[in-house]
């Protein structure tokens, strides 16, 4: 089946659990907005879009059959839009074959320190997680990422703080990379002349092993730097 749910503001809170599981083949879980800002049902894309970190979002196939989609969709046109995604996302492939689902979590802002992620298949393809927020900057870790990076004290009133770029340890690149194949994707608001990916050191691209289970894609708006690299 499809959960649809809009608003101009949506959060989806703790202990909130969003079920389309199949056994055939997973469902859809549309939070805000469609796969990259489609319209559904003619509604709006939302303004702001909150998963709390115990929050569960699941679209897997359980028996057989291919993962479903979850999407997690602010304006990203909207250079105030904003997306915390917190909670457990999983689009998984069922147990005795099938391609793993497709997650997307978008937003000019978007903020994912903590997030769970799986869109693994044990008998098929892995499928992908889509981050496409406006800038991306992937630091070396957690004492150079900034000092609000973890989801600790995570409230709803975070919503409407100020739009900042989207910040991803090595780390948690590397352990997202074991469960899904990871899309990084920027895209500049209305307005904007530059939407980038920024690694801030070569020793950080460095450490994304070539033996990582998924795929990494780089594709920016603006540029793709790697600092210190030559």
């Amino acid at each position: 089946g499809t959960v649809k749910v809009h608003g101009d503001t949506v959060i989806v809170n703790e202990g909130a659990v969003l079920d389309a599981r199949g056994s055939a083949g997973g469902g859809n879980l549309f939070v805000g907005g469609g796969w990259q800002g489609a319209i559904v049902e003619g509604k709006a894309p939302s303004f702001r879009v909150a998963i709390a970190p115990t929050a569960s979002l699941d679209a897997s196939a359980i028996n057989a059959g291919n993962g479903g989609t979850i999407v997690a969709w602010s304006d990203i046109l909207n250079p105030l839009s904003k997306t915390i995604s917190l909670g457990s996302f999983k689009a998984e492939a069922g147990a005795q074959g099938g391609d793993g689902g497709r997650i997307e979590t978008s937003g000019h802002g978007l903020r994912v320190a903590g997030i769970r992620v799986s869109t693994r298949a044990s008998n098929g393809k892995t499928g992908e997680w889509l981050l496409d927020p406006g800038n991306i900057v992937v630091c070396g870790d957690l004492v150079s990422c900034p000092t609000d990076y973890s989801p600790k004290d995570w409230s709803p009133d975070d919503l409407t703080d100020p739009v900042s770029d989207t910040v991803i340890s090595d780390h948690d690149l590397v352990t997202m990379l074991s469960s899904a194949n990871v899309k990084l994707q920027t895209v500049g608001a209305e307005g904007s002349t530059t939407s980038s990916i920024t690694f801030d050191r070569a020793s950080v691209y460095a450490t994304i092993p070539s033996t990582t289970a998924g795929s990494l894609s780089l594709v920016a708006d603006g540029n793709i730097d790697i600092i210190g690299s030559s």
